[in-house]
């Protein structure tokens, strides 16, 4: 059974095939060497093994299986253009592509509640929230999230489903009012979510903004904690935007291809499935930018990695790569 629908009524010139492949391909190797870095610093270092950092790790490893479960099908599936594997196959990619999509959001409400507790109820997360505790707790709702999502799985199997050549990946569409019901639960999940999100760091920058009003004078003297919980808090938020502004091209163009009175121009499906994508490479440059202890961890790992001839070094106020030949 051919699972590309559309095959004989669709194609994506060559011009938008090589601009599509390119930036997949880039997106696919980014989200893994940056995600696998994240990760390798957070187990080779037990100290850097906080409550925070427990759950970014678990958000790089979603990451990761993103870059090389889903993505290396898309893109070898573009390049072919239709589906490479089986009908079967094709069925579990998009049952990866909704998981991994929803244990992202679910990673990121729990890094926004821990956030919450570390900093507004530091008791309370020094007695009861722990990084085992954590790393059990996400790991429950990651294989809800999974096994919710193979029940949606095994619905699709008796409706419709197949491979989108527009966008590049397979999809599950069930129909019906178990299609109702499934969107009001998703709609519901989503605006949880983002409410938990919303709220946990508004109140943690509301918190350390009036810590640091009527402790001034103890921060200047070398007190500098709640500074350092406001700059790791800034970068989760960015994080979070960064999640939102990948998400915002996607859902537009999904809304307006909604409608039938609108035709959607072949690049607008390329966009909408490089955002999707996009989401899972972009933490580890956030990360690099905005967290000067996680870029120093960066640096030493790849001082470690890199060849004996190799060293990254400060040159002109930016790091460089340079061989031990040209310091000498």
């Amino acid at each position: 059974m051919n699972v590309s629908r559309n095959s004989t009524r669709f194609h994506h010139s060559k011009t938008e095939m090589a601009v599509g492949a390119t930036l997949l391909s880039i997106i696919m190797l980014s989200a893994f060497l940056g995600n696998l870095l994240t990760s390798m610093i957070f187990l080779r270092k037990p100290h850097l093994r906080t409550t925070t950092n427990i759950s970014v790790l678990f958000l790089s490893i979603s990451d990761i299986l993103m870059a090389v479960l889903v993505m290396p099908f898309s893109l070898a599936s573009l390049v072919k253009g239709k589906w490479i594997s089986t009908q079967e196959a094709c069925t579990f990619n998009a049952w990866l592509l909704y998981s991994l999509i929803g244990v992202s959001l679910i990673t990121m409400t729990s890094t926004a509640v821990i956030r919450f507790f570390c900093v507004v109820k530091p008791i309370f997360h020094h007695q009861y929230i722990k990084p085992k505790i954590v790393a059990v707790g996400i790991s429950i709702l990651w294989l809800t999230t999974s096994f919710m999502f193979g029940g949606l799985a095994l619905l699709a199997t008796s409706e419709r489903r197949g491979y989108s050549k527009k966008r590049t990946f397979c999809f599950l569409a069930i129909r019906g009012n178990i299609a109702k019901v499934l969107n009001y639960i998703g709609l519901s999940l989503v605006v949880i979510a983002g409410l938990l999100i919303f709220l946990a760091y508004f109140k943690v920058f509301r918190f350390v903004s009036r810590h640091n009003q009527t402790m001034a004078s103890n921060l200047q003297q070398g007190k500098p904690s709640h500074i350092e919980e406001a700059r790791i808090t800034k970068t989760l938020v960015i994080v979070v935007l960064g999640f939102v502004s990948c998400w915002a091209p996607a859902t537009i163009i999904q809304v307006i291809d909604i409608f039938p009175r609108f035709r959607m121009p072949a690049f607008a499906s390329l966009i909408q499935a490089v955002s999707i994508f996009a989401i899972s490479c972009i933490n580890p440059f956030i990360y690099g930018f905005t967290n000067r202890r996680l870029r120093r961890e960066y640096l030493e790992l790849l001082r470690f990695m890199l060849p004996l001839g190799v060293r990254v070094a400060p040159v002109g106020g930016s790091w460089k790569f340079i061989s031990r030949k040209n310091r000498m």
